[in-house]
């Protein structure tokens, strides 16, 4: 994205192409781990937790400095009188007033709402949901559950969507390896 480009068309197709790289990952990761790995099913070094202590700190990295960097980008706002609908709220694309008087800056902050928006909201779903499949497979309690849940919109509320989804790898990982204990 950051490359120079012959026009400004081409570069915006590239920026809106990169949101669909994570697609290719997927499929990238299952072939090179097939192709590339034959695990010994009689080794059990892999199930003894060794990495969960590192990971467990790079998670909770994670989470702390997303929610310092999101509290503090929206106490900076408010500083400067932008109030929190202003910062968070997005006008439907569907209408005609989104293209603002044709000026490019104001429609890339249109496109980046709408785009940091959507991210938050799958997010918010993919959260939730990792909390119903550590429920469904059995993992936690239902009382567990719940919290989970409702801790998933106080966290986007108040620490932002970066934290809020590595608080919750941070959780399920700590449920999935006390399990293996």
């Amino acid at each position: 994205m950051l490359l120079p480009y012959s026009s400004a068309d081409t570069w915006q197709d590239a920026i809106a192409l990169w949101q669909f790289a994570p697609l290719a990952v997927s499929p990238l990761v299952f072939i090179l781990g097939r192709a590339l790995a034959v695990p010994d099913p009689t080794d059990h070094e892999p199930y003894k937790n060794r990495d969960v202590a590192p990971l467990q700190a790079a998670y909770a990295f994670a989470a702390g400095v997303t929610g310092v960097v999101h509290i503090c980008v929206v106490l900076f706002a408010r500083a400067q009188g932008v109030g929190l609908w202003r910062l968070f709220g997005v006008e439907s694309p569907f209408l005609p007033a989104w293209t603002v008087d044709g000026h490019v800056d104001e429609e890339i902050f249109h496109f980046f709402k709408w785009d940091m928006a959507s991210w938050a909201l799958a997010t918010v779903a993919w959260c939730l949901w990792t909390v119903f499949d550590m429920r469904r497979q059995g993992y936690v309690t239902t009382a567990q559950a719940l919290r989970a849940a409702l801790a998933v919109p106080a966290a986007l509320a108040t620490v932002g969507p970066g934290a809020m989804y590595a608080g919750v790898w941070h959780w399920r990982e700590g449920v999935i390896s006390d399990l293996c204990k």
